[in-house]
């Protein structure tokens, strides 16, 4: 199959461009970095350097590549993670025009087969029911900074499955590749580390790892709609810290209250605080996918006591 891959250098397009490649998959990768093009060549994929923004150039890539199937992995957050609503609006942006001009180009190239990148918060913030299913409303609009945050997911989705496509709604990732995974453990080293509220919430989350291959198994064998990528436990994010801090040697972080931790990082506490939890079984079901890191305790495992 002949796979167009947008956002292929970031932290999931690198692992997907080299399964797919592994596979026996024609691909040609997308990156807005012409430094990043022997990446992509190293990894045995074609390199097309432009910006998911620029219609033009998504148009001449799409038309050049003549792809059987486009994988749009695109995102635009800071290396760290996002914390404050700002940090947000770039990744809105490329959601919501980078897609738009993605779907376009498809449409005129005639490639139906379209494989889009999600987030589990596209249910909502807060106390959500326990493991959300497909079938399970997201919101249309959410309240306040909420829907700031995620406008462009929601542009995302509905631009992706108006057009017959698949879209995959993530956990939140970690592990190699991740790069909110060094500042993580240097600031637990540091010391520099609290946890807003204590242990509140639970999260769904996935692996690198299991993203790459959920994405694949996607492509290869879902139908028009949408999948939960996730592992088999939710837990809090402070539950997650904790395993960091664990298996990186470092002394757990301590707890600071939720209205001192809001005026430092709106966003983050926001999104770190709620129960927003999914459940994976129509991708297991469905795409014969099962994660190789099926809790944060075996995904963590292999981290070094010398990370960061």
């Amino acid at each position: 199959m002949r796979v167009f891959v947008a956002g292929a250098t970031g932290a999931l397009g690198v692992p997907v461009v080299k399964l797919l490649v592994d596979a026996g998959h024609d691909v040609t990768g997308l990156t807005r970095s012409e430094a990043k093009r022997p990446m992509l060549e190293r990894l045995g994929a074609k390199a097309v350097v432009g910006d998911a923004l620029d219609a033009g150039a998504v148009d001449r890539a799409v038309s050049e590549a003549k792809p059987d199937a486009i994988v749009s992995l695109l995102t635009r957050l800071p290396k760290n993670g996002p914390t404050r609503l700002r940090h947000m609006r770039p990744n809105a942006r490329v959601h919501r025009e980078g897609t738009r001009n993605i779907v376009r180009a498809a449409q005129a190239s005639g490639v139906e087969r379209i494989v889009a990148e999600s987030v589990v918060f596209r249910y909502g913030y807060g106390e959500l029911k326990p493991m959300l299913t497909e079938e399970d409303p997201a919101p249309e609009a959410l309240p306040g900074p909420a829907n700031e945050a995620l406008s462009g997911v929601i542009a995302l989705e509905d631009a992706v499955l108006g057009a017959g496509g698949i879209v995959l709604r993530y956990g939140l990732f970690y592990g190699p590749g991740a790069g909110h995974m060094d500042f993580l453990a240097k600031m637990l080293r540091r010391r520099m580390m609290r946890l807003p509220g204590g242990d509140l919430g639970a999260l769904s989350f996935i692996h690198m790892e299991d993203g790459a291959t959920g994405t694949v198994a996607a492509l290869e064998r879902g139908g028009p709609g949408i999948y939960n990528v996730c592992d088999d436990e939710p837990v809090s994010f402070a539950a997650f810290i904790r395993e960091v801090a664990r298996v990186i040697g470092a002394k757990p972080p301590k707890p600071v209250p939720l209205a001192l931790a809001r005026l430092v990082m709106p966003y983050g506490v926001m999104a770190m605080t709620g129960r927003v939890t999914m459940s994976n079984a129509k991708a297991k079901r469905e795409l014969g996918w099962m994660p190789r890191y099926p809790s944060i305790r075996e995904g963590l495992s292999g981290m070094s006591r010398s990370h960061a």
